[in-house]
This record gives C-alpha cells, sequence and structure tokens, in this order.
C-alpha cells in the first residue's frame, strides 16, 4: 500500500504469499482503512490498518475471488464470487465476523444462473446498496443491506447485453453509484408493471441510472 505523506509517498507490505490480485479499499468514519483482496488460489483475504503505517490486521475470509468491500457505520461488508459462479458476502461489527454467507445460491429465482462482477455503494441517505449481473439473464440485479441480512433481490434494468464481466463493459464496477447525484435511484416498488413484458422474473422495483458522464 502507498500513500502520500506531504510530498513524499511512502509504502508498506501488507501480505506476501501466493500471487495476488489487485486489492479493494475503503475507509470508515473513524479513518480505519479496510482491504480485500483475493490470490490465484481463489483464497479471499481481509485487512485492516488502524492508522497509515500500522501493521495490518490480517484475516482470511475462506475462499472467493472479485471482492467487494465497504464500511458503514461499526461494520465492514465483503462480496464476493465464489467457485460455483454465485455471490456470498461477510461482514463484521468489529468484534465477529459472520463469513462465506450465501447469497444468490438460495434464491429459488437465481440458483442455475451464472452471478458475477459484485460491486457495492451507498446512496446519499447512507443505505448500502448491492449490484451484481446475472450472466443467464443478460440482467443486472441488486439488493439492499437490512443490518444484518440483505433485502429481497430484484431484478434491475437490462443495461445492455454486456460479455460475461463487467470489467470489459462500459460501465465498470468502481463507476456504480447509487442516485442522480451518486447511481442508481430504486423509485419505488410496484405490484405489475405499466407494460408487463414477458420474463421469467417477478415484476421488481423500476431503477433510474445515472449516465456516468454527467
Amino acid at each position: 500500500m502507498a500513500w502520500l505523506n506531504e510530498t513524499r509517498w511512502q509504502v508498506q507490505e501488507l501480505q506476501r504469499g501466493r500471487p495476488m490480485f489487485a486489492p479493494v479499499a475503503d475507509v470508515d468514519e473513524t479513518g480505519r482503512i479496510h482491504l480485500a483482496w483475493s490470490n490465484v488460489a481463489e483464497e479471499l483475504l481481509y485487512a485492516r490498518i488502524d492508522k497509515l503505517g500500522a501493521d495490518p490486521h490480517v484475516a482470511p475470509l475462506d475462499g472467493g475471488r472479485q471482492p467487494a468491500i465497504l464500511a458503514t457505520g461499526r461494520q465492514v461488508l465483503v462480496v464476493s464470487e465464489d467457485e460455483y459462479g454465485h455471490v456470498r458476502y461477510s461482514f463484521t461489527d468489529g468484534q465477529k465476523w459472520q463469513r462465506n454467507v450465501p447469497l444468490t445460491v438460495t434464491s429459488p429465482w437465481l440458483t442455475s444462473d451464472e452471478i458475477h462482477s459484485p460491486g457495492l455503494t451507498r446512496d446519499h441517505h447512507g443505505v448500502v446498496w448491492l449490484f451484481f449481473a446475472d450472466n443467464t439473464s443478460r440482467s443486472t440485479f441488486l439488493a439492499r443491506w437490512m443490518g444484518e441480512a440483505w433485502s429481497d433481490i430484484v431484478n434491475g434494468p437490462r443495461i445492455f447485453h454486456r460479455p460475461p464481466h463487467f470489467d470489459f463493459n462500459l460501465l465498470p464496477i468502481g463507476r456504480l453509484c447509487v442516485e442522480k447525484q451518486s447511481v442508481a435511484e430504486v423509485v419505488r416498488r410496484q405490484s405489475q408493471p405499466p407494460n408487463p413484458v414477458v420474463s421469467r422474473h417477478r415484476p421488481v422495483a423500476h431503477v433510474r441510472v445515472a449516465d456516468p458522464a454527467g
């Protein structure tokens, strides 16, 4: 990890071992840094740094790849893909971790689908949202963090027919945000859409996605 100390860059080594992929990071309201990354063996790791230059607290989070991380209040959320093409999550309140909790594989709508590219963001109300891609239905799904679990998963807009991963898409994970000022605002949940569309998914909330260039 590197940071700029006035006019000089400082560099700190966090972990050695198997070849690793680039980490994702977030900073909580107290200034602590939280990171997550995976390695070539698809082992998922987490680190907390209480202040710049301090020794990291590193912990394994079981298996996973392509993680997303977000700190909200006292909690830290880590969402990742698993080896079977589904999304799992781990979270901590600063004391104890709930690790490797299945999310999409337990949904009757998504059990047989190929899921990937989870992304986390927070809207202007402080609500945490999860977005992920479904390569089977070629759609984007979302859920809201409720404090200890996720809300029902709903089918968002088909932004466009994407290649297998957001990484190769015009809408990369790092540019997802919620609401017009920040990314997608959930307007309201409707029991029936105004113009019914043939779909194997139940009716869901309409979502407005802001122009990333704006």
